[in-house]
């Protein structure tokens, strides 16, 4: 977590080894996860081989996925299909489609929601925090404020009030269940390098793992 936040600093995405090591990622896809935290359970070892994640990136949208309530959003990330709630937003702003590049095209992350309201309005990321957290908590006695600033800076970028609207209300819906990205980004990340060292020495790593119940370090490559 230490090694996440120092390479991120605030206001950049959380960082995640890409390209990831091929012989990890080849664990993950093949679901021979029952020893690497994060990713033992069945519904999830299920989903890596369904998905087949081709990327860090993809393993961490994997991770939030596994989780109720994300049954209409996986299917869309397993069939690598743009999630039909977020269809006509990226045809009115095609810009904004990188931003869910890493998970399939499916909004998963409150870092993603960050990006997507700085860009429509060109505000800061510490103003579509707050307006995060008032859309999760419906809080009515700022929210009202936040809408409005919302609107009128969208507007002065040339977004019509009426996709505004229909953004914020399609945001309402789903800001609950959005996943913090860097708590992702730090298990993953430690999955991969415990994935890659099962690669390396499965005898050594099975050995360690199941009689010692200690974790084995890690090895490049």
């Amino acid at each position: 977590l230490a090694r996440c936040r120092e390479a991120s600093p605030r206001g950049r995405a959380p960082w995640l080894p890409e390209p990831a090591p091929a012989r990890a990622l080849d664990l993950f896809r093949a679901a021979a996860t029952a020893d690497i935290p994060f990713f033992r359970g069945r519904r999830v070892r299920d989903m890596l081989r369904e998905s087949a994640p081709r990327t860090a990136a993809e393993l961490a949208s994997l991770f939030a996925l596994d989780r109720p309530g994300q049954r209409e959003a996986y299917r869309s990330f397993a069939i690598h299909q743009t999630d039909q709630k977020y269809s006509w937003l990226f045809e009115r702003f095609p810009d904004l489609q990188d931003l869910l590049s890493g998970s399939r095209g499916v909004l998963l992350f409150q870092e993603q929601l960050l990006q997507l309201l700085q860009r429509l309005t060109g505000l800061g990321e510490s103003w579509a925090n707050g307006f995060r957290r008032a859309l999760s908590r419906r809080d009515g006695r700022v929210l009202p404020m936040f809408r409005r600033r919302f609107f009128s800076s969208g507007g002065r970028l040339g977004h019509a009030r009426a996709e505004l609207e229909q953004l914020l209300e399609l945001l309402s819906g789903i800001v609950s269940s959005l996943f913090p990205k860097a708590h992702a980004v730090a298990c993953v990340h430690l999955a991969l390098e415990l994935a890659n060292a099962k690669a390396a020495d499965p005898t050594r790593y099975q050995h360690e793992w199941q009689n010692s119940g200690s974790l084995p370090p890690a090895t490049s490559g």
